[in-house]
């Protein structure tokens, strides 16, 4: 009776060690293929150590599929047999200081030895008496960081060749300009040294063509004073701070005052005028030639109404932006013609009926592009209005 207890009891054992073991094997295998399918390559190292303790080597105890794309079967081989490059690369150090402390350690390491060739980032944690390691081939991305850097590098010197070339042209205008005003200055002057000292011998129609000839010299010079400024908006404010634009106007306003004076023009104002970063010189300017513009483009015989007024725009491509709107009552234009009217030397009116260089609205728009805004016309041939979009 007793032996058939202790069989039952024995055989009970082994069904339950069977499943043990079952459990085990499943187990293991479900860690195996976890570790498989991660494209980093896994490895754990048990510490070989001297008589004294003292960590002399490691040995391999695991590898994932990936670590054995690349060093075969070694479990249980030497690391420094293999890989004796650790040593000079200090990751030997790195496994030793982690399996004696317990510290984690990331790095990045160009490796060059044995099997590898490239930049490995790899992290080690303790386990046990050795280490888990966790390493990612890194090469690719490092090549292309070098090749960024490389190309930060070229672009940073083709920047300074620009600014080079840049501080060249403008010191070259500017003396040109100034050779030019000076020549044009000189014509005008002799032709009036013409008209005086010879006047009994000009008759009046060439008196007349003379006139007309010193009037064509000033628009030039108009032409060159304009021409010379749009070139040197870029660097006519390097002051980027925050604008108050209702004290900007303010200002603005009163610089105008004896201007609009004499034009009899009416000019309100409405909504809350927002601080926005700008440069303060290049925001008077916009603002001027805008509205010197409601004060030049009229009817004859009529007074200017000038609005100026504030407020988010709250739907399409501006939505949220601040948006500064000019409106007047002016001759305005054909709708068909508003991108035109932001090109440089584009005049959509008489010349002679109107002066100017057809400069002013290019000049806008590059002021507001230098916002990172944009500014649009609109008009239905009964005065116009300019909206300005600034970023809030």
């Amino acid at each position: 009776m007793k032996k058939k207890t202790d069989e039952g009891y024995m055989s009970h054992l082994e069904n339950e060690l069977r499943q043990r073991n079952a459990e085990l094997e499943k187990n293991r295998e479900l860690l195996q293929a976890t570790l498989d399918s991660s494209l980093d390559m896994v490895q754990v190292f048990e510490a070989v150590r001297d008589e004294k303790g003292k960590i002399i080597d490691f040995i391999w105890v695991l590898n994932n599929y990936t670590s054995e794309t690349y060093y075969g079967d070694v479990i249980g081989q030497s690391l420094l047999k293999n890989n004796p490059g650790v040593v000079h690369t200090g990751i030997f150090n790195s496994f030793v200081e982690v399996t004696e402390t317990g510290i984690p350690q990331q790095y990045e390491k160009h490796y060059v030895n044995e099997q590898f060739d490239g930049w490995f980032y790899q992290s080690v944690v303790k386990l046990n008496d050795g280490v888990a390691t966790s390493t990612s081939d890194i090469t690719a991305r490092k090549l292309a960081d070098d090749r960024i850097n490389a190309l930060n590098k070229e672009l940073s010197q083709k920047n300074r060749e620009l600014e080079s070339l840049n501080s060249e042209l403008t010191t070259f205008n500017n003396i040109a300009a100034n050779d030019y005003r000076e020549t044009l200055q000189s014509l005008y002057m002799y032709l009036e040294f013409i008209i005086k000292t010879d006047a009994p011998n000009i008759s009046n129609a060439g008196k007349a063509n003379i006139r007309k000839a010193q009037g064509a010299i000033q628009k030039l010079k108009l032409l060159t004073e304009d021409i010379v400024s749009f070139s040197r908006i870029p660097a006519m404010d390097s002051n980027l701070t925050s604008v108050d634009l209702e004290e900007l106007l303010n200002a603005l306003l009163s610089d105008m005052a004896q201007k609009i004076s004499e034009k009899e023009a009416i000019i309100t104002r409405s909504g809350i005028f927002p601080a926005i970063t700008g440069y303060p010189l290049l925001l008077s300017l916009l603002f001027y030639h805008l509205i010197d513009n409601a004060l030049k483009f009229l009817p004859k015989g009529k007074n200017p109404e000038i609005k100026i007024s504030s407020s988010v725009c709250s739907e399409g491509a501006c939505k949220g932006m601040y948006e500064i709107s000019i409106e007047d009552n002016g001759i305005g234009f054909d709708q068909n013609q508003a991108e035109n009217l932001f090109a440089i030397f584009f005049r959509l009116h008489d010349r002679s009926i109107y002066k100017g260089s057809g400069i002013g609205l290019a000049v806008c728009k590059k002021i507001m592009d230098l916002h990172n805004g944009h500014i649009v016309a609109i008009s239905d041939g009964n005065g116009a209005i300019f909206k300005c979009y600034f970023p809030v």
